[in-house]
């Protein structure tokens, strides 16, 4: 019987963290004759999409790995043989093991740059309108091998499934950095026409009967042109919080009023969708589904302070419960952020909206995530074994062979 032990089974992995353990080997012939243990990390993704051929439904399935590297690799007569090693960030430069996937896969090869490994991930999307139904994961296990001597294939393998969610140094911390450099930017042109314009109208409210002759007089109205603008980034990180920016920008040579009024940003309100897909077995075989991830709204935001040029900055709470952006060869995590504002001027409310594409960075290390999903590994369970401070590996017998990634240590 072969066991692997972890000192910590419930641990969440970042890249650079160290995970200990160590495989318990019960040798039941009793021969005594010295073996060889390899210890493995393996991440792959797995894919099944069930879609409807003519009258039935036909389901097809797909596995790829990210990762394979030797994290140990041991020889000797021990029953408990310890090990450690350091969690990769990139994957494996393999050929990946995935038989017609598309779109095609490209960014796993040796030629092409090591690609940030994703995080561990569990979705099942259920039945769609488009009749597609699908599940998709991506997992990480330590695999433990017994080869006795001689022998190619080994005698006994065992697996248990470790929790990776990647993590940013503060050094990477999005925040921090020059926030213009990559957003979305949305505008929208406007006039604003009112009788409150006139000098003698101000700080008082309009009878129905003028604002009627508003309505159908409007040609005749003052006026002023102006531009209200959007600003949202295109990068957020978890656990942050996220910064919009609303403009307002006024057109002086095209104002046919003494004055301009004060505008006033009377809501602002933003949301995150997020979107799986996943691919088996061709092209049409595409499973997606699409979520919401963050809402917040408010209202009563106050006034601008300016005379032409107009700016705030606003503030939302951080999103804590989201899984990262991220490209695996199968399955694709993506995000967008919606924001939209309501500006008053002149007693007239006009509202921009902006909607882009967002890639949500992991969080930065340290922060805590309290709402960060938890992954269910009953299906991985394998029988328990206590910690034992066994005999402990001669140093000439002891070996890692950590092929595959360079150590990231903090």
């Amino acid at each position: 019987m072969v066991v692997i032990n972890l000192r910590d089974s419930n641990a969440v992995y970042s890249q650079g963290d160290e995970v200990v353990g160590q495989v318990i080997y019960h040798d039941s012939t009793s021969t005594g004759s010295p073996v060889r243990v390899i210890v493995e990390l393996v991440g792959f993704t797995k894919t099944k999409v069930k879609v409807l051929n003519g009258r039935h439904y036909e389901t097809r399935r797909e596995q790829a790995d990210i990762l394979q590297v030797t994290v140990a690799d041991m020889q000797g007569t021990f029953t408990v043989w310890p090990f450690s090693f350091y969690f990769p960030s990139t994957a494996s430069p393999l050929d990946p093991n995935i038989l017609d996937s598309k779109p095609p896969i490209n960014h796993i090869g040796t030629s092409a740059p090591l690609q940030p490994l994703p995080p561990t991930y569990e979705k099942v999307a259920g039945l769609h309108s488009d009749l597609n139904m699908w599940d998709c994961s991506i997992e990480y296990k330590v695999r433990a091998s017994v080869v006795p001597p001689g022998a190619s294939p080994p005698l006994l393998q065992q697996e248990i499934a470790v929790n990776f969610q990647p993590r940013l140094e503060p050094q990477f911390s999005y925040e921090q950095e020059d926030r213009s450099r990559e957003v979305s930017e949305a505008s929208k042109s406007l006039c604003a026409k009112s009788l409150v314009l006139l000098p003698e109208n101000k700080d008082r409210k309009l009878t129905l009967i003028e604002k009627t002759k508003s309505v159908f007089q409007s040609s005749k109205l003052p006026s002023f042109n102006f531009r209200v603008v959007s600003i949202q980034p295109t990068r957020i990180n978890l656990a942050q919080n996220i910064h919009f920016t609303i403009r307002i920008e006024v057109s002086p040579e095209t104002s046919s009023v003494s004055e301009i009024p004060t505008f006033k940003l009377v809501y602002f309100g933003h949301h995150i969708t997020g979107e799986t897909k996943a691919w088996a077995g061709g092209a049409a075989d595409i499973g997606g589904g699409e979520e919401m991830v963050f809402c917040t709204a408010n209202e009563d935001m106050g006034e601008f302070q300016s005379a032409w040029r107009y700016t705030k900055t606003i503030r939302t709470p951080p999103i804590t419960h989201a899984i990262p952006t991220f490209k695996a060869p199968n399955v694709t995590r993506r995000y967008v952020l919606t924001s939209f504002a309501g500006v008053q001027c002149a007693g007239q409310i006009f509202r921009v909206d902006n909607k882009a594409e967002v890639t949500i960075l992991p969080a930065v290390r340290g922060l805590i995530l309290p709402d960060t999903p938890a992954v269910d590994f009953s299906m991985f369970k394998q029988p328990e074994a206590e910690w034992k401070d066994g005999e402990e590996t001669p140093q000439s017998q002891k070996g890692a062979k950590m092929s595959g990634f360079s150590l990231c240590k903090e």
